[in-house]
């Protein structure tokens, strides 16, 4: 074979092979630009975590999922800050929702109960779980293992009825001061996903909270962006492939 003749072979098939490498990696760059500059759409969640100063129970864990917009990859659509101190040897303190996001729909919320140590229920945590848009409980009975409703939005009566039945005395003024109080922030935290204020700030009493976080995964733009880009870039692919075909069968 001559040197041109090898020489027009070797760019046929390097030709295509470079032309595919530089519309992957100039995609790969443009989406990567783009995921900064788009609006994201995520899925995001929180939790809370604390507990009480009555020791009726261990531990208090509180979680919220939302669905939330935001302008870019840079902007956390929602976390949460907070400090407690001690006062007459009791914590008392606040729990601040921040919330800079464009628009938020919390889809689901929860309360998980750990009983204290000496109460036959240790072994579980006892949960409630809370839809977001009635505000409405649903829970099993430690005793009877039977699910309840609450009659309306959750309130302080239907954590207290669990804790009875996980052996708390619900008479202990301290522990009614602490249902109150997760009864409370668990109803402002919903509302303040679910409104525009960008921040929400709840007083706590009674309850050390100690561990707060929020995270989730994101996808850049509206729905439709990523399957139409990635067809934009299959489409331009083909095109380019078809013309350095027709151009080569030209120079044969």
């Amino acid at each position: 074979m001559r040197n041109g003749a090898r020489r027009r072979l070797l760019t046929r098939i390097m030709l295509p092979i470079a032309f595919t490498l530089g519309i992957l990696l100039l995609s790969i760059v443009l989406f990567q630009v783009a995921e900064g500059l788009l609006p994201q759409h995520r899925d995001w969640s929180l939790t809370v975590q604390g507990n009480p100063h009555s020791g009726e129970f261990q531990e208090v864990m509180f979680g919220l999922d939302a669905y939330v917009t935001v302008p870019s990859r840079n902007t956390v659509p929602f976390g949460i800050s907070g400090n407690t101190t001690y006062q007459n040897g009791k914590p008392t303190g606040n729990l601040t929702l921040n919330k800079p996001a464009i628009a938020a729909n919390a889809y689901d919320a929860w309360i998980s109960i750990t009983p204290k140590s000496s109460s036959p229920a240790a072994v579980y945590r006892w949960q409630f779980s809370i839809d977001p848009n009635t505000g409405q409980a649903t829970w099993t009975d430690p005793k009877t293992n039977i699910q309840k409703t609450s009659s309306g939005k959750f309130t302080d009566q239907d954590l207290l009825d669990m804790l009875k039945s996980l052996d708390a005395d619900a008479t202990n003024p301290e522990l009614v001061t602490e249902a109150q109080q997760i009864a409370a922030m668990a109803d402002a935290f919903i509302n303040a996903v679910n409104s525009p204020s960008p921040t929400t700030a709840v007083s706590v009493k009674n309850i050390k909270f100690w561990a707060y976080g929020s995270g989730g995964n994101f996808t850049p733009g509206p729905p439709w962006f990523q399957p139409a880009y990635v067809g934009v870039w299959i489409l331009i692919w083909i095109v380019g492939m078809v013309i350095l075909i027709i151009r080569a069968r030209r120079h044969n």
